[in-house]
């Protein structure tokens, strides 16, 4: 199993990616840790793939926890100096996904029309589906999709394998991390 790490590995590196190469298989899940520098170079090329979409934005919805730090950079990259937060929760305690419950609450005008909405991550898109409900004329960017969540994405940086399991390092020390697979 250690081929599905190796993919992503590859996909990084052709992306323009430093992949510090922290990657393991256990369980039936192929696991990547996201270092610091792994974000800054995906968020550049983000920011890139929506300069040359000819978008421009009012302002930028960040998703907490996951859209944050991300968010920050692209808001930088990108010039953007309006910027809102959306309180989310979707994960358990033990990474299982349930019911989306809305911790911080937010109104934007015209439906979201002229905003940008960002996430680390749309694994199952089912964020980005209710985020859409919400704002239905904002558009949505993340740094990783997965296939199930790739349609719900306007902009994305890189897509990963279904089974591959991201710890970023906002979430995790690496050496927490590499713990993991012991």
């Amino acid at each position: 199993m250690i081929l599905r790490p190796l993919i992503v590995v590859i996909a990084m590196l052709l992306s323009g990616a430093t992949m510090c190469a922290h990657n393991f298989s256990k369980n039936g899940v192929d696991y990547t840790y996201v270092s610091y520098d792994d974000m800054d170079v995906l968020v550049g090329k983000l920011a890139d793939i929506i300069k040359s979409s000819g978008h421009s934005f009012k302002g930028m919805v960040m998703i907490t926890r996951g859209g944050l730090h991300g968010g920050n950079l692209l808001a930088r990259k990108l010039r953007i100096k309006t910027f809102e937060v959306i309180g989310l929760e979707s994960y358990g305690e033990d990474n299982s996904q349930k019911q989306i419950r809305v911790l911080k609450p937010l109104e934007l005008e015209n439906q979201g029309e002229g905003w940008l909405i960002f996430d680390d991550l749309s694994d199952t898109g089912n964020t980005f589906k209710f985020i859409e409900n919400l704002f239905p004329k904002a558009m949505r960017a993340c740094l990783y999709v997965k296939p199930q969540g790739k349609d719900m994405a306007h902009f994305h940086a890189l897509e990963v394998p279904q089974k591959n399991w991201l710890t970023f390092a906002y979430e995790k020390a690496l050496q927490d991390f590499l713990e993991l697979n012991k």
